[in-house]
C-alpha cells in the first residue's frame, strides 16, 4: 500500500513535486505483487510520458526494485 501512496502523490503532486517518472517506478514496485489497481495506475503512469522518460522510468523502477524489500519478503 505504502509503495502505491507513493506513487500516487507522485502522480499528484501532493505533498512531493509532480513527478511522473518517480510515480511509474513506485507504481511498477506496488505492482509486482499483482495488485490490478497498481498495475493499471503504472500504465497510466507510462501511457502519459515521452520515450525517454519511459526508458528513465523503467531504469528508476529497476534501480529502486533493487534497493527495496518484496511486501513478500520477511
Amino acid at each position: 500500500d505504502a509503495q502505491f501512496n507513493l506513487g500516487s502523490m507522485y502522480g499528484n503532486g501532493k505533498g512531493v513535486p509532480r513527478d511522473l517518472v518517480q510515480a511509474y517506478a513506485w507504481f511498477s514496485l506496488a505492482g509486482r505483487t499483482g495488485w490490478p489497481l497498481a498495475v493499471e495506475a503504472m500504465k497510466q503512469a507510462s501511457n502519459a510520458l515521452e520515450p525517454e522518460q519511459r526508458k528513465r522510468a523503467a531504469t528508476v523502477a529497476r534501480d529502486l526494485a533493487a534497493t527495496v524489500k518484496s511486501p513478500s519478503a520477511p
